[in-house]
């Protein structure tokens, strides 16, 4: 324990300190004057061109100038480039960006388009009210987290018409009142209803609701009664097609919470613990990992009319934990990667019974862990990454059984990774990042429908091995799609896909210049 201790300065002794640092503050000065006047404090000429001065009054309006000359101040160029992610609607795409005029606001690109425009200047002028944390409801219809000097940080909601115009930018609500910030964090659409994470001085960090219409947004509930939070830094929250199970605070710890959507209630279920993840399966049944002493970390479920959670498997028995965590709901699966003695770290799924609970594959054979995440189902198969020590990180394949979990495709060669990420499917196709060992990371794909897996290499957008690390794909329900990639040192842009065959393997990239 560090221990603090009070500090008494003698009166003398701070008068002296004070004279000390009046008489540093003038010095300052002085050496600001001179460096002002394009001279060093010894009377040498710089080299730095002078500061150019004002000579307006603090008001702004005219003055003599004498005792109220100002520093202009000296305005650095924005370095133009998109470090925004994209949010899709049914016409485009939407993202922050600063054009050096605007500060960082709203902006949108067509699909197909060659301009971005700007759709609401939320802090008009350079200021920037810096949208962030978007969450997608509708085809047209979005909700985000944005600052004005006036409210803070609130919770906003764009509607677009279907060409891309807009219907409808405003603020949900001023969820703490005047220009502190309710730090708003989009979580989960259920119907029409979003959830989201505010605080509030009253409430601490709690969940909220609202569909965006005016007097439609309320706290669900004060799980932890008074300022204190109940929702952890990292939220974990799982919706099915009634509500939503989520894992929060009370006064009393850590608890497994479920928020019913026909009643709009919070209902306690049980203690839960600090590494506590949540995945719904049929019949709105949770499935969760949680510790206990005998146990360690393991498997877990609640069914719902039942009291508290119940112990499904204990996958490395006895004392050690599994671990079990990276859960994806897949058509009536869960599937999740799991530790044991014999096999590390590998893909599991369950159904939610203890015997349709098993390992799919030992990807890396023995101790080693294969490391399974990133599921992204296309046709009847999941896709994921990861790792064994024959092939490195690549693209592997599963569609739920353990004969029918393999390789997808070996892009690097060998024991090398070609790292695949960013996977996003369109129809029967496959779409990622990786790197070959010739090629830094740029877009590929593959076909669910090619017996041999092969792979396609789109387009090389920065040639050699440095790649333009594509990311944020999305497609239009047409030909064309719109990713970020880089395209030189420090600069991203918007790149405009067109598909030019039928079966997606040959496209046009082309970059969206920057406004």
């Amino acid at each position: 324990m560090v221990s603090q201790s009070r500090v008494l300065i003698h009166p003398f002794r701070q008068r002296l300190r004070v004279a000390v640092v009046v008489l540093m503050v003038g010095s300052l000065l002085g050496l600001g004057f001179y460096l002002s006047k394009g001279q060093t404090p010894g009377g040498r000429t710089s080299s730095t061109p002078p500061v150019a001065v004002s000579s307006a009054t603090p008001d702004g309006q005219g003055g003599d100038g004498v005792g109220t000359a100002q520093v202009a101040p000296v305005v650095q160029p924005v370095m133009k480039t998109i470090d925004s992610p994209l949010v899709k609607v049914s016409a485009g795409v939407c993202l922050a960006y600063d054009d050096g005029v605007h500060g960082n606001e709203l902006w949108f690109c067509g699909f197909g388009s060659d301009h971005m425009t700007l759709l609401k200047d939320i802090d008009p002028g350079p200021g920037s009210s810096n949208p962030h944390n978007f969450l997608s409801r509708e085809s047209a219809n979005f909700v985000f987290a944005a600052s004005t000097p006036e409210s803070g940080e609130e919770l906003w909601s764009a509607l677009l018409e279907y060409d891309g115009s807009v219907r409808d930018i405003r603020q949900v609500m001023d969820i703490l009142p005047g220009r502190m910030s309710s730090e708003p964090l989009p979580q989960a659409i259920l119907q029409s209803t979003v959830l989201f994470e505010a605080k509030t001085l009253a409430f601490g960090h709690e969940i909220w609701s609202t569909n965006t219409r005016p007097g439609q947004t309320a706290i669900l509930a004060d799980l932890a009664v008074g300022p204190a939070d109940s929702v952890p830094m990292e939220a974990r929250l799982s919706t099915d097609d009634r509500g939503a199970y989520m894992v929060a605070y009370n006064l009393d710890g850590l608890r497994l919470w479920r928020y019913d959507l026909s009643s709009n209630t919070v209902r306690d279920i049980a203690p839960v613990n600090m590494d506590s993840t949540i995945a719904c399966v049929g019949g709105r049944r949770a499935i969760l990992s949680n510790r206990d002493a005998e146990r360690g970390m393991e498997l877990w479920y609640y069914e719902p009319g039942q009291a508290g959670i119940h112990l499904l498997a204990d996958i490395w028995p006895g004392a050690e934990s599994s671990g079990p965590g990276y859960f994806h709901q897949w058509n009536e699966l869960v599937l999740f990667r799991a530790k044991t003695a014999e096999h590390g770290a590998e893909l599991w799924c369950t159904d939610g019974t203890e015997e349709g609970t098993r390992e799919l594959l030992d990807i890396n054979p023995g101790e080693a862990d294969g490391e399974p995440y990133g599921y992204v189902a296309a046709g009847e198969y999941l896709f994921f990454r990861a790792h064994d020590s024959e092939h490195g990180h690549e693209l592997w394949m599963t569609d739920g059984t353990p004969e029918g979990t393999r390789l997808a495709a070996d892009i690097w060669k060998g024991p090398k990774s070609s790292e695949p990420y960013n996977i996003v499917a369109r129809g029967r196709n496959l779409y990622f990042s990786a790197r070959d060992g010739v090629h830094g990371e740029e877009l590929w794909m593959l076909s669910i429908d090619d017996p041999a897996n092969t792979v396609h290499l789109l387009g090389d957008l920065w040639p050699g091995s440095t790649g333009s690390e594509p990311i944020s794909l999305n497609w239009s329900n047409g030909r064309h799609g719109i990713l970020v990639a880089k395209t030189g040192p420090d600069v991203s842009q918007l790149i405009q896909i067109d598909t030019l065959d039928a079966e997606g393997r040959t496209v046009q990239l082309t970059p969206v210049p920057l406004p």
